[in-house]
């Protein structure tokens, strides 16, 4: 029996229908049986190695679909959602959620760093300004938490008159 590390010629057959059946609407559980894959897992990780390796065309493919299925649900509940029906706008926005994390349209923007040595020279640049400097001391002195001033004294307990 060969062994499962190694990749046999007939793997990527299996993996490109497993992709043809998705595309069809097949469950993972669904292609496994029909591709002889002892569980789903085996079925979605084939699929997924697949479509990570490259496979553009199917992956458009497999996008398109998707989104033409979303849009048959957008179209089923887009009339109740706009006549007031709570759960239509539910499933409306779940869609809408959906279709946006398809086409990579909810990817968290990207962030800008700034080294050290860009800071301190707009820092550096900030305080060289007087009117600025002004600005900027007043800015940070009103974002500061208020200090709190606890005025006490301390009494040792070694001294005669502790005890009065």
């Amino acid at each position: 029996m060969p062994s499962k590390a190694v990749r046999q010629p007939h793997d990527r057959e299996r993996a490109v229908r497993a992709v043809a059946l998705r595309v069809e609407g097949k469950t993972y559980r669904e292609i496994a049986e029909t591709l002889g894959w002892g569980d789903e897992s085996s079925a979605r990780y084939a699929v997924t190695r697949l479509l990570d390796r490259t496979e553009a065309e199917g992956i458009a493919e497999l996008r398109s679909v998707e989104t033409q299925r979303l849009d048959q649900l957008h179209a089923a509940y887009w009339g109740k959602a706009l006549a007031g029906d709570i759960d239509a706008c539910k499933a409306v926005l779940q869609v809408h959620d959906r279709r946006a994390r398809l086409l990579g349209l909810a990817a968290a923007p990207p962030i800008s760093t700034v080294s050290d040595a860009e800071m301190a020279a707009v820092l550096s640049a900030l305080l060289a300004d007087p009117d600025l400097r002004a600005e900027a001391t007043k800015w940070v002195r009103g974002h500061q938490p208020p200090m709190r001033v606890i005025d006490a004294e301390v009494i040792d307990p070694n001294e005669p008159w502790a005890d009065e």
